[in-house]
């Protein structure tokens, strides 16, 4: 006679979840009227299952099995790891139980020192300073920078790795059509496994000097009307350049 009972899972857990290296492990017991073909366990992370990936569990002893789980079969993604877990027997028959999610939120990269190093005036430009660090590397440092309330303005600058872990960006006003402020600034780490942290600085304020002209034409040619322009700025260290547009009109 054909074996139409299906074999019975009696236990299936998740053990071992290491949230450093991130990894788990499933322990199956399972029996059989016939006998264990094998036990197969799907995870997936994608609400569409489009990276679900297979584990056949390994025999440990008697009726119990054992696979493990690493989040770098997953690309490291973030968030919830959906686990089901199949016996098949030797006659074709299955069953299977569904078991709690582990979830993987990453550990952030650490953002330390961030500082505001200098406030150039004259230039219009501030360079910032921060220490960021990552048992997993370092992928990126990014500086988003805005002065608008609904950040339309917003420029992200990519900060340079100097030394141990210190990195380094310059903002420039002229990125903002030399705004006086406030500028605000966040800054974003991302490790190589893409978890993200993030902290605010302070407000950056420019304090650029009035500058004002005064402006004369003389005649210097009466017949041809040709005019010498003279122009008195102050502050003028801060200008540079001046630009003169002249414009007629026809027959006026």
């Amino acid at each position: 006679l054909l074996n139409k009972t299906p074999p019975v899972i009696t236990s299936a857990k998740v053990i071992d979840v290491d949230h450093v290296n991130e990894t788990f492990s499933v322990v199956v017991e399972a029996e059989s009227n016939t006998k264990i073909k094998s036990i197969e366990i799907p995870v997936w992370t994608k609400s569409d299952q489009s990276d679900i990936k297979w584990y056949e569990a390994i025999l440990l002893s008697g009726n119990k099995y054992k696979a493990t789980v690493k989040s770098s079969d997953f690309n490291y993604s973030r968030g919830s790891y959906k686990i089901h877990c199949y016996a098949y027997d030797i006659g074709g028959m299955q069953s299977f139980v569904g078991l709690e999610d582990v979830t993987f939120s990453g550990i952030l990269p650490t953002i330390s020192n961030p500082k505001i190093e200098l406030i150039d005036s004259l230039l219009g430009t501030t360079d910032i300073s921060v220490t960021v660090t990552s048992k997993y590397g370092i992928k990126k440092v990014e500086v988003p920078v805005w002065t608008k309330s609904d950040q339309s303005d917003i420029k992200w600058y990519e900060a340079k790795l100097k030394s141990n872990g210190k990195y380094g960006v310059t903002i420039s006003a002229k990125d903002f059509n030399f705004n006086r402020g406030p500028y605000n600034i966040h800054i974003y780490g991302t490790s190589n496994r893409g978890v993200v942290n993030f902290v605010g600085m302070p407000h950056v304020n420019f304090e650029f000097p009035e500058i004002t002209g005064k402006l004369e034409t003389k005649n210097i040619n009466g017949e041809f009307k040709k005019y010498k322009i003279a122009l008195d700025i102050s502050n003028s260290e801060y200008v540079e350049k001046v630009e003169i547009p002249v414009w007629g009109t026809i027959d006026g």
